[in-house]
């Protein structure tokens, strides 16, 4: 795994921040590369969403985020794609999301949005705030919430929304309503 060159170095003793080495020849010379030399690849962000739902009292809409996020990373797999699993960085990976051994699992702490993407990639997630990060670094990236398919009382598809033009203006989430609108 290589991580970004931009190193930020903390001396204790007078407590100043030294910049160590940086050379960026390119835009993403930075940005950490998922390691894997695939041109086609779906990262599902997770952000244990099934566990706060759960508890919160919604839970059956866990279980049926799992589901509905399975079947579409298994529509993308039948297309060719490569598919990641990236669990967020203080969140453990949802419960009932199966284990693949086709598929890669990350459970790094840096956020996606510190990754190299391709516009050839997509990132599939609930509500985390990657997908719309992930714009400020990955512009062509191709960015799916799955919120509105699956409503919540707690999530609320316009709170989400708006939360993410604040995040990033310029960000392009898409919105499906259902897994038809993806294919």
């Amino acid at each position: 795994h290589s991580y970004h060159k931009n190193l930020i170095a903390f001396d204790l003793k007078n407590l100043q921040i030294k910049k160590k080495f940086l050379k960026i020849t390119r835009n993403q010379d930075f940005l950490i590369s998922i390691g894997h030399k695939t041109k086609k690849k779906v990262i599902y962000l997770d952000s244990d969403e099934e566990g706060f739902l759960t508890s919160k009292g919604e839970h059956n809409l866990g279980k049926k985020i799992s589901k509905t996020v399975v079947e579409i990373l298994e529509l993308f797999e039948s297309k060719g794609f490569k598919i990641f699993i990236k669990k967020h960085g203080r969140a453990k990976l949802s419960l009932s999301f199966p284990r693949r051994k086709n598929w890669t699992y990350i459970s790094d702490f840096i956020p996606i949005e510190l990754y190299k993407l391709k516009e050839s990639d997509f990132l599939i997630g609930y509500t985390t705030s990657g997908l719309s990060l992930v714009f400020q670094n990955n512009p062509e990236v191709q960015s799916i919430s799955i919120v509105k398919m699956i409503p919540s009382k707690i999530f609320n598809f316009d709170y989400v929304k708006a939360n993410y033009k604040k995040f990033n203006k310029s960000n392009k989430v898409q919105y499906p309503n259902s897994i038809q609108e993806i294919k």
